[in-house]
């Protein structure tokens, strides 16, 4: 079993951005004698924009140290790196996502079936139910190391899994 964790790149460049942000932050607190209204809803701004972004890569680089990430094993799917797991016979289909606009979307969907879509809304303690869109655990390549290696991979395990399942429901 192969665990994909967090890129470290995503890490850094969290940290630079947030390093940047909180110069940005410090630089106009610095500057200004007098503080406006407007200038006092920039500053909390940046603060939980600097703060947003050390939290983000500081929760990244323990889940990477613990050696939390993407797996799966005979059981289930880790889709996300607190630990939320789809069984494989709640998975309807995996497929790969890239939107059209933007570079940054590419992602693995394991679209569940819809009759055990609230089973796993709940399990994974999701706060509302989908009237409007089909739940699916989304895997965002910009979040894992080597993610067409992992797509590949699972998709490959998965097509063995269905197999297996047929055969033994056919005997």
């Amino acid at each position: 079993m192969r665990v994909y964790k967090a890129k470290v790149q995503l890490i850094y460049f969290f940290i630079i951005i947030g390093f940047i942000s909180l110069f940005f932050t410090i630089m106009l607190s610095a500057s200004k004698g007098s503080f406006t209204v407007s200038n006092i809803f920039i500053l909390i701004g940046l603060i939980a924009f600097t703060y947003f972004l050390f939290w983000c890569s500081y929760s990244m680089f323990l889940s990477r140290k613990k050696g939390e990430g993407i797996y799966w094993d005979d059981e289930c799917v880790v889709v996300d790196f607190e630990g939320n797991k789809i069984f494989w016979n709640e998975i309807e289909n995996i497929e790969f996502y890239e939107s059209q606009n933007d570079m940054f979307t590419k992602s693995t969907y394991i679209r569940v079936f819809i009759y055990k879509q609230e089973q796993v809304r709940l399990r994974h303690k999701l706060p509302f139910k989908n009237i409007i869109w089909r739940y699916s655990g989304s895997i965002d390549w910009i979040t894992i190391e080597k993610p067409k290696e992992m797509h590949e991979a699972l998709i490959q395990f998965w097509e063995e899994k269905n197999k297996l399942s047929s055969n033994n429901t056919e005997n």
